[in-house]
Order: structure tokens, then C-alpha cells, then sequence
């Protein structure tokens, strides 16, 4: 996951995610590719029910993968002074843009940083964190995915400071 601010104003701010869908796909079909060939040039008798077996998983692990990874995730707020909005738009292998979140501005509470420990070993802390909306109906709304502390808490500030709402830094209440 790639998180990345690609426009901030004073009271806009634009940002995307960026999965790497795609290269994990053309992975797994790089690697059937490979096994064709080598099964192809194989004497053995079990070759195509092995070729059949491995393909068919990897089939299904490619159609999964795409079915439940957005290849772009992007994001757009804007503070107007009637009002505003926070749209979140997902962009999927074969389907094209979908909005996920279309939040009119005075729903607009605020925004939460949460950071988790991953992974504790004796040299290192591997920490991941995500950011939240908290809206006055809906609840709490997820904003990113996990990824990496400095780049979200980046995005959450920008946020806050276009949206003039707080930005608190502590788990929200799901």
C-alpha cells in the first residue's frame, strides 16, 4: 500500500492508496506460465492433473485477490463555506471507480488516528496505523487501510487542518 497527498490547500485535500494489484496478478500469471511450461516438457502421467490442480488454485487465488482489493483507493475533501464534503472512491480491477463514502461536511465530527503494534521482536516495533472519520449518524468511517504511522498521521493532520475539525490520536470507539 502506497499512501500519498497529492493535492492540500487550505481547505481541500486530496490523497489516494495505491495496491499492488496488479503486479500480483501478472505474478500469478507469470508463475502459471512457468508451470505450464515445465509440465509441458514433463514425461510424467500425473502432469495434467498436477497443471489442472495448481492452476485451477491459482485461478482462484487471482479472482479473489481482484474481487476483494481495490488496485486505488482515493479520497477527496472540501470544505466550502455552505458546507463541503468527504468522498471516498474505491477504483476496482474490471468494475471502474465506485464511491464508498459521500459524507456532506456538517455530518463531519472529526477525525481518529489509530496506531497498533504488529509485531514485537528484540530489535524492533513494527507498528501500522489507520485513520477514521467520526461522524454525528454514522458512526465512525475507515478512511485508509493499515499502512505506515508517519504517512497516515501526515494525512490525518491535512485533514484536520482543511477540515478545521480535531484530530484525536487514540483508538476510536467502532
Amino acid at each position: 500500500m502506497k499512501l500519498e497527498i497529492t493535492d492540500e490547500t487550505h481547505n481541500t485535500v486530496d490523497w489516494q492508496v495505491r495496491w499492488p494489484v496488479v503486479w500480483i496478478e501478472l505474478g500469478l500469471l507469470l508463475g502459471l506460465s512457468v508451470l505450464t511450461a515445465f509440465m509441458l516438457i514433463s514425461t510424467h502421467p500425473a502432469r495434467w492433473i498436477w497443471l489442472g490442480t495448481v492452476g485451477g488454485l491459482i485461478l482462484i487465488i487471482g479472482v479473489g485477490i481482484a474481487a476483494t482489493t481495490p488496485v486505488r483507493e482515493m479520497g477527496h475533501l472540501e470544505r466550502l463555506p455552505d458546507g463541503g464534503e468527504l468522498e471516498l472512491t474505491y477504483v476496482w480491477l474490471g468494475l471502474g471507480k465506485r464511491t464508498v463514502i459521500a459524507l456532506p461536511f456538517d455530518e463531519l465530527v472529526g477525525f481518529a488516528y489509530e496506531a497498533q503494534d504488529f509485531e514485537r521482536t528484540e530489535r524492533s516495533i513494527y507498528t501500522m496505523a489507520r485513520l477514521w472519520a467520526t461522524t454525528h449518524d454514522r458512526g465512525v468511517l475507515r478512511l485508509s487501510a493499515w499502512g505506515a504511522p508517519d504517512k497516515v498521521e501526515l494525512l490525518g493532520e491535512a485533514l484536520s487542518k482543511a477540515a478545521r475539525r480535531p484530530l484525536a490520536v487514540d483508538q476510536p470507539e467502532i
